[in-house]
């Protein structure tokens, strides 16, 4: 396990550093334009060109494959917000048996053909990351929201490939003698949600209203410090009223083979960061 883990940091690091470019001059953009909350439009406008590209090479490099590893972002601007968007991506290790659920016509069929029918996928895992864009008045992008959206963004591009790495050109996962798989691995959806208006405007909150994270197993982000470390438990409030296991699984095998940056937001967890 921790060689296959390893290999799948290291692919999701290539994936992030090919892209560094993109990223950084996303981030420049941002930054040289600060605009407050709600009125984001260069910062939404740049996020959504981003994955629209991002789908535009995707499918090139996909062109002639008959494998969905190199699927577009699917991308939704204006979700719910003027300035919200959102970009999702699913993968599915096309496995043998793990094929897509029957559609209503074939589970109207008869007893004797159903029971011919190969089993259902493996359970969706819906990840999400968000990408923070406002400004601060008078100061602008003095708190880094630039670089919180070049991270969402960056992040969801390195689990992408980290994912995509997993399954041979045949379509199935590849070989790993000394890690041979112990279940199939689940389908994942990686979402990427623009939310704006975080300094003050209430963004997320309104985001929530309209069902924006319902269905999402677990949510990150990260933000920008003045020291390199991974946690802040000093400057951070967590109050857990659910247990969402699932999601709990998720975040420490991720976190552990370092594809995801830290700071979970579970769903039925409030979470607040002031720092003091």
């Amino acid at each position: 396990m921790a060689a296959r883990l390893e290999e799948l940091k290291r692919r999701a690091s290539e994936c992030i550093e090919a892209s560094s470019g993109r990223l950084g001059e996303l981030s420049r953009e941002i930054w040289s334009r600060p605009e407050l909350a709600y009125e984001e439009r260069q910062a939404h406008a740049a996020l959504t060109r981003f994955f629209f590209a991002a789908s535009s090479s995707s499918s090139s490099s996909s062109s002639s494959s008959s494998s969905d590893a190199g699927a577009p972002w699917s991308v939704q601007p204006s979700y719910h917000l003027e300035t919200a968007f959102r970009a999702d991506w699913r993968w599915w290790d096309g496995a043998p048996g793990a094929t897509p659920s029957p559609s209503p016509a074939s589970s109207a069929s008869s007893a004797s053909s159903s029971a011919l029918l190969p089993p259902p996928p493996p359970p969706l895992l819906r990840l999400g990351f968000l990408c923070e864009y406002d400004a601060l008045p008078g100061l602008g992008h003095a708190c880094g929201h630039n670089l919180i959206a070049e991270v969402g963004a960056g992040a969801a591009l390195g689990l992408k490939g980290a994912l995509e790495s997993l399954r041979a050109p045949s379509g199935a996962p590849p070989a790993d003698a000394a890690c041979p798989p112990t279940a199939p691995l689940p389908a994942v959806q990686v979402s990427v949600i623009g939310t704006p208006a975080e300094e003050g405007g209430g963004g997320k909150a309104a985001l929530i209203k309209a069902g924006a994270f319902d269905h999402l197993d677990v949510v990150f982000m990260a933000h920008p410090f003045q020291k390199d470390l991974p946690y802040k438990p000093a400057l951070a409030h967590h109050e857990h009223n659910k247990k969402w296991w699932r999601a709990t699984q998720c975040c420490t095998f991720l976190h552990r083979a370092g594809i995801l940056p830290t700071y979970p937001i579970i769903k039925g967890t409030t979470y607040s960061d002031r720092e003091s």
